[in-house]
């Protein structure tokens, strides 16, 4: 059983949905609730209050669990593209190295598109090697907000 929130940030509408643990299953930037799922605000009301607390510059880490599927190689991906620290980049090639196969950046390009949780495992954060955005699964132009977002705000440490 999922239960969704849908609830709008600076960056545009969202939905989060949890599992029944309150594990992170699902985060979209529009009004897309997974099916069947239910609406239960006291479900996902940590992890709409933490992404909140992001968009509003207030938070730089999430402390939620995470529970998004995936392969092997796709969990290996997120788990270093969750390391990125906010407001800093990692090239899809030294992401394929982190996670041991430094010839595998195109992979690591698919593994980071398929990532059902943005924000919380920060795809945004991983970009091309010569500089460049790469893809977003939401587009360039909510990526590059969200990078410029992330420079400009101040440590809050």
């Amino acid at each position: 059983m999922f239960y969704a929130e849908t609830f709008e940030t600076r960056f545009g509408t969202m939905t989060v949905a949890v599992d029944s643990d309150g594990a992170v299953v699902s985060l979209e930037f529009s009004d897309q609730v997974p099916q069947g799922s239910e609406h239960d605000p006291l479900k996902t009301r940590q992890a709409k209050r933490q992404i909140q607390e992001y968009c509003d510059g207030e938070r730089t880490e999430f402390e939620l669990a995470r529970a998004p599927g995936g392969t092997e190689f796709q969990n290996q991906v997120w788990n270093e593209v969750a390391r990125i620290p906010y407001g800093q980049t990692r090239t899809y090639g030294q992401i394929a190295a982190a996670v041991g196969n430094k010839d595998a950046a195109r992979a690591v390009g698919a593994a980071s598109g398929a990532n059902p949780i943005p924000l919380i495992v920060p795809c945004h954060r991983v970009i091309a090697a010569d500089g460049g955005l790469g893809g977003f699964a939401y587009g360039t132009g909510v990526k590059s907000r969200l990078l410029a977002f992330e420079s400009e705000q101040p440590s809050l440490f």
